[in-house]
């Protein structure tokens, strides 16, 4: 409320000494000039009238100097209406809020404590206004608003807006001076993302194919084989922002994290097998994690069938004598581990079966390419001594590369190439 001198006929000055001045309701901030009273009553959202309710002043003026007499009064008095003002049903009514994508979220317009018919606009950031006349609340699904192109995906499925800013403002209908406005900001996950190596592994589906997939050792302490880690970060749309308690984590469908942008996942204590992870806020999305152990199987034949030579090329000590053909196979389990990074940057399809390698100097290695698996010489040699060895993924790694790079140039291949000479298997590679 304003009083100034020309409300009081008076061409006297407002007394402004701190204390002359007073007036109600409790809490009310007055501020006096020598030109007028000003008074500002403000109410928290909890505590706002639920009526029509007074607001009054009263002071003292200054006379001219010179004058007679007891210093003159001033007061006055007003009748204010309830206020209108616009509530949410998130966060006690909160008219800024931001909520995870899928939240049915209603506006509701009051004066005092009643609801008031008023007429609305929803302006999103980067689309068009939308509008709703002579209605006392509006909620934010695709029953109420239709099917808006920009609001709402293709899924009929979805009744809740797409993730952004909605920019809400209200106004009576019988009184358009009055109005009040919020914010409704939806957040989804843009995007899920890990970093192997030097790699990163991206994710905006809530079903993983291969570029989504990521391989991981599983540990084997005795081996000095470590548990893959993986930091995963999930990136809110729009914004920088999570909601309380967003977005939520999921391993295979059970919650293991609420709140935070990264989750971190690790194989220690898990059997080797397909692990999905999930970010979830209303919508989803996912990234598969392969815990997997890798082997290598060395078959060493006789150098000549029947000779009874003893051959341990696998011992740590050194072999004195040359070895016979031998066959070299990597796996990997689970099997569809092969299709997913890292073991995708190599054409591994040709080593799903077994290398065939013929030694036949101590000075070189010739290597005379695949032989799936057979004995190549099966009238001369015969299996002597078979090994698996567990390795790394890094050791797979090695091993399908090296075989791939160029079969016919030896030393290339190493596990072979130790085998023939006298010295232990680099089997850890």
């Amino acid at each position: 409320m304003n009083v100034s001198k020309g409300n009081l006929n008076t061409s006297y000055d407002f007394d402004s000494t701190n204390g002359v001045t007073s007036g109600g309701p409790t809490g009310i901030d007055i501020s006096v000039s020598s030109g007028g009273a000003t008074g500002v009553v403000t109410y928290a959202l909890d505590s706002i009238p639920t009526s029509n309710f007074t607001i009054s002043m009263n002071g003292k003026l200054i006379p001219p100097s010179g004058g007679d007499g007891s210093q003159p009064t001033w007061s006055a008095s007003g009748n204010a209406k309830a206020p209108f003002y616009i509530k949410s049903n998130q966060n006690n009514g909160a008219k800024e809020i931001t909520v995870p994508a899928g939240t049915s979220v209603t506006y509701t317009a009051y004066e005092g404590d009643s609801s008031k018919t008023s007429n609305w606009t929803v302006t999103p950031i980067g689309w068009s206004s939308q509008s709703k006349t002579n209605a006392s609340s509006i909620t934010f699904n695709r029953s109420f608003w239709g099917n808006i192109a920009t609001w709402f995906t293709s899924d009929q499925s979805v009744t809740t807006p797409v993730p952004g800013s909605y920019y809400i403002s209200a106004r009576p209908t019988d009184d358009a001076s009055k109005s009040d406005t919020g914010v409704m900001t939806v957040v989804g996950v843009q995007q899920l993302s890990t970093t192997y190596g030097n790699v990163t592994v991206s994710s905006t589906v809530e079903t993983p194919g291969e570029n989504e997939s990521v391989v991981i050792d599983a540990p084997n302490s005795s081996l000095g084989i470590a548990h893959g880690t993986l930091t995963f970060t999930a990136t809110p749309e729009p914004g920088t922002v999570w909601p309380n308690n967003y977005p939520i984590w999921k391993v295979n469908g059970t919650q293991v994290q609420t709140g935070g942008t990264t989750y971190e996942f690790s194989s220690s204590g898990k059997i080797v097998g397909k692990y999905t992870v999930i970010a979830e806020s209303g919508n989803k999305a996912a990234i598969d994690v392969y815990v997997a152990s890798c082997y290598i199987t060395v078959t060493v034949d006789e150098p000549i069938r029947g000779s009874g030579a003893a051959m341990d090329a696998f011992s740590e000590t050194n072999a004195t004598y040359s070895i016979g053909h031998a066959t070299v196979q990597v796996t990997v389990n689970p099997a569809a581990s092969l299709e997913f990074f890292p073991f995708s940057e190599l054409d591994v399809s040709k080593i799903k079966g077994s290398v065939g390698l013929n030694p036949n100097s101590r000075g070189n290695v010739i290597m005379n390419g695949f032989s799936d698996g057979k004995i190549e010489n099966p009238d001369t040699a015969t299996p002597d001594t078979t090994k698996t060895y567990r390795i790394s993924i890094a050791g797979a790694l090695s091993a399908f590369g090296v075989v791939l790079d160029d079969l016919t140039q030896p030393p290339r291949y190493y596990l072979a190439t130790y085998l023939h000479y006298d010295a232990p298997i680099p089997y850890l590679m």
